[in-house]
């Protein structure tokens, strides 16, 4: 495969092919100097206070016809000129920047940042498509995470300057557009001290997992394979969490490497289904393993998995008898992020054991008898319905542990009169639930009752 010319430059080149057009910025010899001078013109509207001219786009629109890439020199050119009033706000509009405009930017970014919170969001220019080493240069000096996401390749050069951003509060460097990357851009990007997405690359070599596990910090992936010598590289290292959120399953093999392991977690919520093989492997991990992609396992599956506290498997929806007595008889906590309606039959299992926690956020219909059930149990609930019965707020008020409801719609006057004297741990509304007035001032005279902004 032929070398690209590099990207984001404007070259001088004479007779240049179709094909080497379609990379970078190619332009005729005798129209070079023109072009280039009327962006560098352009480009120091930045620091001076002329502003952008119909003359100065027809000027440049006019050199820039045989160019292989829209540069969308308007839209760009009044985002320039705004970056260098000191306005940020439309960056991520950008399609093309220049050294000196990043520069810019960057500084004003930092500088925003020193205002507050809302300000230390993630940068996101994500509608750049090409990336150079002297903007790059510029760009690692930014306080913040960076989202680039129109990137579709990265050099290695590139790479060593954006792994030196170190944003002061907890980043991301996003290059999800990414489909491939080098070894030599792997090796570059691990020195970058917070979270890397690169969900857009599917598969990648043993060689590059090394590089890319020696990350401390979190890695997402968006692999859709992996082989039992990736997943070593992945797995062996201390510290910091690794997303694979795209495998829909692992092998026995690769179950082994993740119990040797000493990361913080492995989120794996891609994976719908494990096998009794796989099972036993991650019973002996270390480390925190998300499986919440699973709908349905075995009671033996069930008991492996539920005897290691650190595997979060939240999101079963079809679940047996006999799989609810097993986990009970791990753990005081069944949680199952999958279940939309429950069966009165499992609502009576459940209830049979004593001090059980039931976690149901996602529950779109149980009955008055389910919730009677579940309420025998003694422990904390969670419910996901959005409608309850006055029959039902009787039962969940008498409830001594906490209750929380944040999904509930609206209450009727008699259902909050129920709530109102509620003596648990605590009672969790939504703040926009709807009632009435007087409902509602009731209910905020009980202390043990939160309203909460419940997204």
């Amino acid at each position: 495969m032929s070398e690209k010319p590099k990207e984001n430059l404007i070259n001088e080149a004479t007779g240049a092919s179709e094909k080497e057009k379609r990379f970078g910025f190619e332009l005729p010899a005798v129209e070079t100097g023109e072009t280039i001078e009327a962006i560098s013109a352009l480009d120091s509207l930045v620091v001076h206070d002329r502003p952008v001219t119909e003359a100065d786009i027809n000027q440049i629109s006019t050199s820039l016809e045989n160019l292989s890439a829209d540069l969308n020199l308007e839209v760009n050119a009044k985002i320039w000129k705004e970056i260098g009033d000191g306005y940020s706000g439309s960056c991520e509009e950008l399609t093309y920047i220049t050294p000196k405009v990043m520069e810019k930017l960057v500084d004003g970014i930092n500088e925003r940042t020193t205002q507050g919170p809302y300000y230390r969001r993630d940068t996101s220019l994500n509608k750049l498509s090409t990336l150079n080493v002297e903007v790059a240069e510029k760009l690692k000096k930014i306080w913040t995470g960076v989202c680039l996401d129109g990137l579709k390749d990265i050099s290695p050069e590139v790479a060593k300057e954006l792994a030196q951003i170190k944003p002061k509060w907890l980043g991301h460097l996003t290059l999800n557009g990414l489909e491939d990357i080098s070894l030599e851009s792997a090796e570059s990007l691990k020195g970058f001290p917070c979270c890397i997405e690169l969900k857009g690359v599917s598969r990648i070599s043993p060689e590059v997992a090394e590089q890319l596990g020696q990350k401390r910090d979190h890695l997402e992936l968006g692999i859709t394979e992996i082989s039992p010598e990736v997943a070593h590289a992945l797995a062996d290292n201390e510290g910091g969490s690794v997303f694979l959120n795209e495998l829909q399953e692992i092998s026995p093999d690769v179950a082994e490497q993740f119990k040797k392991s000493r990361r913080d977690y492995f989120y794996l919520d891609g994976v719908s289904s494990v096998s009794l093989a796989v099972a036993k492997h991650l019973s002996e991990c270390v480390c925190r393993i998300h499986l919440n992609g699973v709908r349905e396992v075995s009671p033996e599956v069930a008991d492996l998995l539920s005897r290691n506290k650190s595997i979060e498997f939240e999101g079963l929806e079809n679940v047996s008898e006999e799989v609810i007595d097993v986990l009970l008889a791990n753990a005081s906590i069944v949680s199952f992020g999958g279940m939309r309606s429950i069966s009165d039959n499992i609502a009576e299992c459940i209830g049979r054991h004593e001090g059980a926690n039931v976690f149901l956020r996602n529950l779109e219909y149980i009955s008055g008898k389910g919730v009677e059930s579940l309420c025998k149990c003694g422990g904390s609930i969670i419910l996901g319905i959005k409608h309850l019965s006055d029959s039902s707020a009787e039962i969940l008020s008498k409830n001594k542990k906490w209750v929380q409801l944040y999904k509930l719609g609206s209450l009727s006057d008699e259902a909050a009169e129920y709530f109102s004297h509620f003596d648990g741990d605590e009672l969790g509304f939504n703040s926009g639930i709807v009632m009435s007035d007087a409902s509602r001032e009731k209910l905020r005279a009980n202390k043990k009752i939160k309203f909460i902004n419940f997204i």
